[in-house]
Order: structure tokens, then sequence, then C-alpha cells
């Protein structure tokens, strides 16, 4: 049975997002993180609390939390989780914008991937973006995963807008190299 778990790392740890997060998820987000999303969220504690609940019936969404400070500093989601096939998808990221680029992404995603193949035993791990975000494309790029295509007029997103999607992916047996890549990378950004 798959439970939601809390998963504690080097700076961050992931817990459960609720909807007692929302004022911490107003503060800690900007309305342009999430241009590139398939919609944007009412910009209130409540559209936020309406947010969290949608993404909360889609699949287990973590908020990354600080362990020095205690405040929330970015969200991700495991998601479209297949048992019987044994996949899933880690997406709807979102990192504080004073943090990008830092070791939050990597830690949220190498502590989710962790728990994915090791715990849940998942056989392929899924990841996409909208082809015109290009910083998520580099950062999905940057842990290891494998670029499989371009899915095209994939959605129709905000402003009625065809996005095309990009995959990628990482594999049960590709899991040890990504793995020893991401901590690699944690060391040097000084927190592993």
């Amino acid at each position: 049975m798959m439970t939601y778990p809390t998963l504690e790392g080097i700076s961050i740890r992931l817990v459960p997002l609720t909807l007692e997060h929302a004022e911490e998820f107003l503060d800690a987000a900007d309305q342009q993180t999430f241009e590139h999303f398939l919609e944007t969220p009412d910009w209130t504690v409540e559209g936020i609390k309406d947010l969290i609940a949608k993404r909360q019936s889609d699949g287990f969404v973590m908020a990354a939390v600080e362990i020095e400070t205690g405040r929330l500093v970015g969200s991700s989601t495991f998601f479209d989780i297949s048992k019987e096939h044994r996949s899933l998808e880690i997406g709807h990221t979102w990192i504080s914008p004073s943090l990008r680029g830092t070791a939050v992404n990597p830690e949220m995603k190498y502590l989710m991937l962790r728990h994915a193949f090791d715990t849940w035993g998942m056989n392929r791990i899924q990841l996409k973006c909208d082809e015109q975000n290009l910083r998520s494309q580099a950062a999905i790029a940057k842990l290891g995963a494998v670029r499989e295509g371009v899915l095209r007029s994939h959605m129709i997103v905000q402003g009625g807008r065809r996005r095309n999607t990009v995959f990628f992916s990482i594999l049960k047996e590709e899991w040890p190299q990504v793995s020893e890549g991401l901590l690699k990378r944690l060391s040097r950004l000084k927190t592993v």
C-alpha cells in the first residue's frame, strides 16, 4: 500500500502539502512561477487552497520545507501512479524564486526519485514540461533524465495556446547512475 511519505534530506524535508500551507505557499511562490502550468491559481489564500485540494486529488503532493528555518520553499507531486505498470510521474514542481538554481530542486528530486525507485519499486519515472519552458527542460536534463521526445499540440493551456510537451524519463536500471550523479552534484552544492 502506498502512503504519503515524509522524506528527510540534508537541507530540506518533504512532507505532505496541506491546506494549512496555503498562506506560506503564497509567500514562497510568485505568479510568474505558474506561467507554464496548465492553469494559474487565483492568487488568494482560498485560490491556493483550491489548487492544493485539486493536486491532492491527483496524487501525493509534497511540500519542500527548509530544515533549518522550517519555511516552505517549494512543492512537487507524485501523480499518474500505476501500480500495475510500476510507473509514475513527478511534476507540478515549483521552487521559491530566490532558491532557483540552488540545491533545493536536485535535493527534492533526489528524495522523490529514491523513494519511488527504492521504496515503491517503480520501473519508470516520467517528467514533462511545456516546450516553451526552457528553464524546466534544463533542470530536468541536469537531473540525469533522458529526453524522449515532444508530443505536439498535446494540451490547450492558459490563453488557448496549443502546448507542445517535452517528455523525459528515468528507468530503474538508470537510477544507480542518476543517483550517483545527483549525490555528486548535491555535494558540490554543499548539501550532502
